[in-house]
């Protein structure tokens, strides 16, 4: 196997030589287009201002090959070369046959031939204009090992590419393959993953935030086509954004539904450096989820939430105060005797809060959770956990006044040691 820098400069050879290059300046960008793309440029720029419909900016990209190339090098050059790199570690079979499901132009696809020039390439997308470019690109570089087709992934594609593929690679596809169909063009912008749009279910962890995922999961064309397409040890890998757990979650378990098994120890997390529409560089990570059909052992949700969490840990924490995923994980971890819990349902009917105070080993920890699934934990050394009985009675007598308030466990002799006085943080109401 190549070594990282190795790949690295293969990867830019590549890129150089089918014209993809670096971000620059969005004004400078803009003016180049402009320049050098004519009329295709000024449809893509008005589209692009506008924001109202992917498909039809999607489509003016493509309107060149030139063009195509340009609004690559600005908005996905550095993804590009991120997933690239990654992929070509070993994850790529030397031989045999490969699917790309929304391939594009066929940048990544491309490259990936012409490393592994004994290996069968196709490359899947519903733009026609997107496989036209692709197809213009195989020739100006050269390449036999690799076919594209006009497909829509979305609404099934087992009988239209053969089958008895090693791999099946999607990259920043899924996320919008699984959006609700009902959903409004508009919906899909302001909303574009595959959250429920309706009514959820309160869910006060990840637990239950799993089951209720798994309770209204349905049969979707697209996996089901990956499956039939796959050879028996073929793998699946998804490269995707799922920013949040519940999104992770559901893409997980709708997978596991369609017999396609998560394998988190081959999974990992591709991590790059993108230009914003206001030059700020931000920092975005992906997903890759690797899927085999041959059984594995079904992961836990918190096993996907510690997949998910490496991140979160990173993060500073001030004064031992954490929120989301990694409060949760630590929640889940910590050996715990509950001093005080109680349930707040606000009146309005936005929501129920649940209030945790307890004791755990030398430390206190106060946790909360929500039904909109916000997480936060307190966390201290017992000697100074009393300096938050202000806070902690200033946000129970603040639910009393305005929730309905369930008791729901409560031990003085832990609260005692926690030096948090009873009567005088909870009142005589918890009497």
């Amino acid at each position: 196997m190549l070594t990282v820098s190795k790949v690295e400069a293969a990867v830019d050879t590549f890129l150089e030589k089918a014209h993809i290059g670096l971000p620059v300046a969005m004004d400078e960008f803009w003016s180049g287009i402009l320049q050098e793309h004519g009329t295709g440029a000024e449809e893509f720029q008005e589209l692009y201002q506008l924001g109202v419909n992917l498909g039809k900016l999607y489509r003016a990209m493509h309107s060149s090959l030139g063009l195509a190339n340009a609004v690559l090098s600005q908005f996905e050059s550095p993804r590009l070369r991120t997933a690239a790199v990654w992929l070509l570690q070993g994850r790529i079979p030397t031989e045999g046959k490969v699917l790309d499901l929304g391939c594009g132009s066929g940048v990544l696809l491309c490259l990936l031939a012409s490393c592994y020039p004994n290996a069968r390439f196709t490359g899947l997308d519903k733009c026609k204009e997107a496989i036209q470019i692709a197809r213009e690109r195989v020739a100006g570089l050269g390449l036999r090992n690799i076919d594209f087709q006009v497909g829509n992934v979305a609404r099934g594609f087992g009988n239209t590419v053969g089958g008895d593929y090693d791999l099946v690679l999607s990259v920043l596809l899924f996320h919008e393959v699984l959006v609700e169909p009902q959903m409004s063009e508009a919906a899909r912008m302001r909303y574009y993953h595959f959250l429920p749009t309706g009514p959820i279910d309160p869910c006060f962890s990840v637990g239950e935030l799993d089951e209720s995922i798994v309770r209204k999961l349905t049969r979707n064309a697209a996996l089901t086509s990956v499956v039939k397409v796959l050879r028996p040890n073929g793998t699946f890998l998804s490269i995707d954004r799922w920013p949040t757990i519940r999104e992770l979650l559901k893409w997980i378990r709708l997978t596991e539904t369609h017999e396609l098994h998560v394998l988190l120890a081959e999974s990992d997390h591709i991590v790059f450096e993108s230009r914003g529409s206001d030059d700020q560089l931000m920092t975005e990570r992906l997903r890759a989820t690797v899927f085999r059909k041959v059984p594995a052992q079904r992961p836990t949700a918190l096993d996907i939430l510690r997949f998910r969490g490496p991140q979160m840990s990173e993060q500073a924490c001030q004064e031992g105060s954490y929120e989301g995923d990694i409060a949760e994980l630590l929640y889940s971890a910590l050996p715990r005797q509950v001093g005080f819990a109680y349930q707040a349902e606000y009146s309005d009917g936005s929501g129920i809060e649940r209030c945790e105070i307890g004791l755990s080993g030398d430390f206190g920890y106060l946790y909360r959770t929500t039904s909109c699934e916000y997480r936060s934990l307190v966390l201290s050394p017992c000697s100074i956990f009393s300096r938050q009985a202000q806070s902690i009675q200033e946000m129970f007598r603040g639910h009393f006044d305005s929730c309905t308030v369930t008791f729901r466990g409560c031990d003085p002799s832990v609260l005692q040691q926690l030096r948090i006085p009873l009567k005088e943080t909870f009142g005589p109401r918890t009497q």
